[in-house]
């Protein structure tokens, strides 16, 4: 009788802590996805860009642009990002202070935000947005995509 209960105590601590070994792997790549976002349009590379969005997206950046949320494909997202930062030199994000909350293949992450503009022969080379980022995402085929993306200013200078 000990033997059956310590072997399924074991097996149960064993299984549990898998799970929560595997649930902070899928907290890593979900971070993951998002720092990509980042870095991705930090360097301009609209085709990684697109591919880190799912092909139908809630976006909403209304708190700068105004207007309402739209839904928009990945691909619409990083085409209307590319055209709209084709006159800035450099961007730069700085983003962090993560909150993920998980719900088997469905996950939603606050961060906080800087982004960073700098465009040379400007009469105001530098703009920093200030904010916060609401997005969800979603697991298919083994990979997290951006399904919603929300930015929420706070200021821009």
């Amino acid at each position: 009788m000990k033997y059956t209960l310590l072997t399924t105590l074991i097996l149960f601590l064993s299984t549990t802590n898998l799970r929560a070994d595997q649930r902070q792997v899928e907290r890593q790549m979900i971070i993951d996805t998002v720092n990509q976002l980042f870095i991705k349009t930090d360097q301009k590379d609209w085709k990684a860009v697109s591919a880190l969005f799912s092909d139908k997206v809630k976006f909403d950046m209304t708190s700068l642009a105004g207007g309402k949320p739209q839904t928009l494909s990945g691909k619409v997202i990083a085409n209307q990002w590319k055209a709209g930062l084709s006159k800035v030199d450099s961007i730069h994000h700085q983003v962090g202070n993560y909150v993920v909350t998980m719900k088997k293949d469905k996950a939603s992450v606050f961060a906080n935000g800087i982004a960073t503009h700098f465009t040379k022969n400007s009469d105001k080379p530098l703009t920093w947005f200030v904010g916060t980022y609401d997005l969800d995402l979603q697991k298919k085929e083994g990979t997290w995509r951006i399904v919603g993306f929300k930015f929420n200013s706070k200021f821009v200078h």
